[in-house]
């Protein structure tokens, strides 16, 4: 079963390997937290079907295990804005949209 809108692709060998590219639908990062087994907590990040998978909305996790430290979402003008309570964040890097998008 594939997970198109929330694993990045394989990562690939590049030159500069300090510089990988990703691609990330949503992010979220608890620094306090330990999910002990994904199988059970899976349905709080992604709905499963026989057709594919979908992200749920990140609120729902938030309700399962409180407000992440780092949460990023949205296109490249919104996305390094932290919605968590880790403070804000400092983009080092280019941010671009996903083409051909969701």
């Amino acid at each position: 079963m594939t997970f198109p809108t929330l694993v990045a692709p394989p990562f690939q060998r590049y030159p500069n390997q300090t510089n990988q590219r990703i691609c990330l639908a949503e992010f979220q990062l608890w620094t306090d937290l330990y999910i002990d087994d994904l199988g059970v907590a899976c349905g709080n990040f992604v709905t499963v079907t026989e057709s594919g998978a979908k992200a749920v909305p990140m609120s729902v996790a938030a309700a399962a295990y409180g407000q992440p430290t780092l949460a990023f979402s949205g296109g490249a003008s919104d996305f390094t804005v932290n919605g968590g309570t880790g403070g804000s964040f400092t983009q080092t890097g280019t941010v671009t949209d996903f083409t051909p998008g969701p």
